[in-house]
């Protein structure tokens, strides 16, 4: 039986979601692109699953995972590009299951560009479809953020750290579902206390001493 968190199961169900999804026969020619990069990507693992994703133990996935997560990724990134609401919740629904279980860093090239990482890609996605009034769609935008930043590691640096708060900003301020608002505010509260976690983490480190080495040691992060 195969392990229900394993990389291949997850990721399995992820893209035959996303692919149901795409299949409204009137907007069919609109998500013919989305369609057949999934089902190249269904067509990649072996039809009898082998679970290898997954370790032993059920920890979270390495460097590997990471790589073939990679390699995944694009009929997500084209389902953010559609702007449709029903086709954009499958896709960051599955992705945040991928980033929950530690198979998604995107600490690696997006295999079409390979000069950005995936990440970057990612969140520049998932940011990008904020302009969606959509309910599910911005909760599912805040949940993925929030994910993506707070998970150890996180690759969220820069620009796309930047991104993403603004984007929690952004909903918050300018939703009009409470929930959502709220749930906004929340990430937004959790996001901004990692960032200074990390901050200080780095400038305790680089003080040295002891006890600020210990204290410093895996939480000086790059913001």
């Amino acid at each position: 039986m195969e392990d229900p968190k394993s990389f291949e199961t997850l990721s399995k169900s992820a893209l035959n979601k996303l692919l149901k999804a795409t299949s409204d026969k009137k907007k069919a020619k609109e998500l013919e692109t989305v369609r057949e990069a999934t089902e190249t990507c269904l067509k990649s693992f072996p039809e009898n699953g082998s679970g290898e994703g997954a370790a032993a133990n059920g920890a979270a996935a390495d460097g590997d995972d990471d790589q073939k997560a990679a390699e995944i990724f694009l009929p997500f990134k084209l389902a953010f590009d559609t702007k449709n609401p029903r086709v954009v919740e499958e896709a960051m629904e599955g992705l945040h299951e991928l980033i929950a279980h530690g198979y998604l860093k995107g600490n690696c090239p997006f295999p079409s560009d390979p000069k950005r990482k995936v990440v970057d890609v990612m969140v520049e996605g998932v940011c990008a479809c904020g302009c969606i009034n959509d309910e599910q769609v911005q909760m599912h935008i805040i949940r993925i953020l929030q994910t993506a930043v707070v998970s150890e590691p996180s690759f969220v640096h820069g620009s796309s750290l930047l991104h993403s708060v603004r984007t929690c900003l952004t909903i918050h301020l300018g939703s009009s579902i409470p929930a959502n608002k709220t749930a906004a505010k929340a990430a937004l509260s959790r996001i901004i206390n990692i960032m200074m976690k990390r901050m200080e983490g780095g400038d305790v480190g680089e003080e040295g001493g002891a006890e600020g080495g210990a204290a410093g040691e895996g939480e000086g992060k790059e913001l």
